[in-house]
């Protein structure tokens, strides 16, 4: 789990027999961790295709630190769009 700006980001690789490697990266506010509630997550997969797994991870937390730092806006939406599916 790697810690950028407001969220916590967990990286979930996936491999592609004969391609190589994927992954997403589940997103979650730092601050959900200091309350006693459930931390809500999203998922976004990452469209990239890397050839090992190591490559797709560092290029994955490269594309997420990225959407993090420019798109912090598109995060908060996605994670209060799944609070209120839940609630």
């Amino acid at each position: 789990m790697y810690a950028v700006g407001n969220y916590f980001i967990e990286i979930l690789p996936e491999p592609l027999p004969g391609e190589g490697w994927t992954g997403s990266a589940r997103f979650s506010r730092r601050s959900d961790y200091r309350r006693h509630a459930s931390v809500t997550k999203v998922t976004l997969p990452s469209h990239i295709l890397m050839p090992t797994m190591a490559a797709a991870e560092s290029a994955i937390v490269s594309w997420a630190r990225e959407l993090v730092e420019h798109s912090g806006e598109v995060l908060e939406v996605s994670l209060q769009l799944a609070e209120d599916t839940h609630t």
